[in-house]
């Protein structure tokens, strides 16, 4: 039975592969000068920030309705999934905005580039893979997986961050997972005085609570009370196993530099 097992898990894991290579940049059906897009490496925390800024625009527009785990792609549509989708339009600030893992994609003119330190994004994307059944070897062995390991990663920040991107004709505004974390508000804030929207105070600390990961934690509880076939994990309340050692070694040593672009120490 276990020889079954990883042989599909096996199976699961190259078919997933093929897609990768295969996927076409994926842009809504009709595009608009105010629309922004939210791209990252897969697991590098963009679902949490999409349920906080729908909230916040939600509340600053007046809307008594609230994104949740569940309603949040209703809001801020996943490309990925759902292509040739047209966002909704918030009512303050006018804006639309769209989900997506895409690398470079000229004709994204504004774009918030959610990012997360390489070690911590392995083991989330690892975790998330075993925990789908689509990939059963070990972390190391995933890390080095030429589509969705670290080289991935690092293609996927370069894509994005380096010189080469014309920065004269888009905009581009990262946001760090781990500062997301320390101080939401702040980055939040940031993010708006950036691309010059006004919040209310209210709406940014309102959009906060109703956001947060206990609140997060919560929803995707009931989401999978009221689905059985519901599987998947997005947001965990358990910690990380220690990484190898050996793992720790290769990403310090792989993404030095990648690391320093993205203000990480190592």
């Amino acid at each position: 039975m276990e020889l079954i097992r990883k042989a599909r898990s096996l199976s699961r894991t190259r078919t997933t592969s093929r897609r990768l290579r295969a996927r076409r940049t994926c842009l809504p059906r009709q595009q608009y000068s105010n629309d922004f897009h939210l791209v990252e490496f897969p697991k590098s925390g963009i679902t949490w920030l999409t349920v906080l800024l729908a909230n916040m625009c939600l509340r600053n527009g007046g809307s008594s309705h609230r994104a949740t785990f569940s309603s949040v792609r209703s809001y801020i549509p996943d490309l990925d999934a759902t292509p040739d989708t047209l966002a909704h339009e918030f009512a303050s600030p006018q804006v639309r905005f769209y989900k997506s893992h895409s690398s470079f994609e000229a004709e994204m003119a504004h774009v918030i580039y959610v990012v997360r330190h390489p070690l911590n994004v392995m083991r989330s994307y690892h975790r998330y893979m075993t925990g789908l059944d689509r990939y059963s070897d070990s972390l190391e062995a995933f890390c080095n997986h030429p589509d969705f390991g670290i080289e991935a990663w690092k293609r996927h920040v370069h894509s994005w961050c380096s010189t080469h991107v014309n920065f004269g004709n888009r905009f581009l505004h990262l946001v760090r997972y781990e500062d997301l974390l320390s101080d939401t508000t702040g980055e939040l804030r940031a993010l708006a005085r950036n691309f010059g929207w006004y919040f209310e105070d209210d709406a940014i600390t309102r959009a906060v609570d109703l956001s947060s990961r206990s609140e997060m934690r919560e929803q995707e509880a009931l989401a999978r009370q009221r689905n059985p076939g519901y599987a998947l994990e997005f947001v965990s309340a358990a910690a990380y196993e220690a990484a190898p050692r050996s793992v720790e070694r290769r990403i310090e040593r792989s993404c030095r530099d990648e690391c320093a672009l993205l203000g990480y120490e190592s």
